[in-house]
């Protein structure tokens, strides 16, 4: 189904929905407490915006003179003589006690630590001269640490979202252009239908017969010729018709050419299968030509690409009929050409 999807455009695009991602948690800190505190023991009440409310004057307080000047604070004393804190460096006159004495033995002590005690493991080092220039070996670079990380090579979150939305994304356009293809499938021609496109074309072929019956006997004029011509081809073509819906049970009818051209000469294209058929066809082309019909380009570009796509994959038919059907198109262009202004 995806060989026959139609040419990519704006105009056939699916609608794609708008996914808004979803927000995660709001960060809060977790030093958040201890700066609330910090800035709460810089503020002071009112002090930008002054207090609520301003008392009112006293008449005992009026106002003095220099009372609004600025005034120093109180001088304090002297603190010289407080004592001074102890200093951490021993004194010269500080002796330290003597006559201390123990009865551990330092050398069986340290003797037993270094024979239980685990050797020192050496650090890793990494020496890149003979001369002995060295480096730790974990901070050279020589040491595979990031290859051995949990998250080495782990797709990015973002990335899968993006292949995934990617995926959707083509698998939603696929499905539009299938059930738009579905939509412009072929339908099948009903058994309702077929019988009352019977009963049509031969209520048409009793009209057309009996005109032509009364015409009259002796045809002397051109108009009275060309008009037994026309009745005789219409005859033939309403006969064609009602003998290939006849002969065939099951007819289909192509959305896309329901509104292009004759309609019987294309849905009869579709369901030929013998010369005759063909040959009988394209005398109703030419026919159609040598009238003047004005959308014979359409017609004969249509037709011929159906009969060489049929030729193509029948094997009926014989060279010398589709060479044939060639010259017969090729001489009702050149008559055509011929005749237009």
């Amino acid at each position: 189904m995806l060989a026959q999807r139609a040419p990519e455009s704006i105009h056939n695009l699916p609608p794609l929905e708008e996914k808004r991602p979803v927000k995660p948690p709001r960060y809060i800190s977790t030093f958040r407490p201890s700066v609330k505190r910090e800035a709460e023991k810089n503020k002071a009440q009112w002090k930008t915006m002054g207090p609520a409310k301003v008392a009112v004057p006293s008449p005992k307080k009026f106002l003095q003179k220099h009372s609004k000047e600025p005034k120093l604070p109180a001088r304090k004393k002297e603190q010289d003589s407080k004592k001074l804190p102890a200093l951490s460096v021993p004194r010269r006159t500080d002796h330290p006690v003597m006559g201390i004495q123990s009865k551990k033995n330092f050398i069986n002590t340290n003797a037993v630590a270094a024979i239980s005690g685990l050797p020192k493991k050496p650090q890793p080092i990494c020496v890149d001269r003979r001369q002995g220039d060295k480096y730790l070996l974990e901070t050279s670079g020589l040491v595979p640490k990031y290859i051995k990380k949990k998250d080495y090579g782990v797709i990015p979150k973002y990335i899968t979202q993006r292949n995934e939305d990617t995926k959707r994304a083509q698998k939603e356009y696929e499905a539009s252009i299938v059930e738009q293809l579905k939509k412009n499938a072929m339908k099948r021609l009903s058994d309702e239908e077929r019988r009352s496109l019977l009963q049509g074309l031969k209520k048409n072929w009793e009209e057309v017969y009996r005109d032509f019956q009364r015409l009259s006997v002796e045809i002397d004029t051109i108009p009275k010729k060309l008009y037994k011509e026309k009745l005789e081809l219409q005859m033939k073509q309403l006969e064609h018709d009602i003998e290939v819906i006849e002969k065939h049970k099951v007819i289909y009818i192509a959305n896309e050419f329901q509104t292009i051209g004759p309609a019987t000469v294309w849905i009869c294209s579709l369901i030929l299968s013998t010369t005759t058929e063909i040959w009988n066809m394209c005398s109703y082309l030419t026919a159609l030509l040598l009238t003047g019909q004005n959308d014979w380009p359409k017609i004969l570009c249509k037709t011929l690409a159906t009969m060489i796509l049929w030729f193509s994959v029948s094997s009926k038919v014989a060279t010398s009929s589709v060479l044939t059907l060639w010259s017969t198109l090729k001489i009702s262009a050149e008559i055509q050409k011929g005749s237009s202004p």
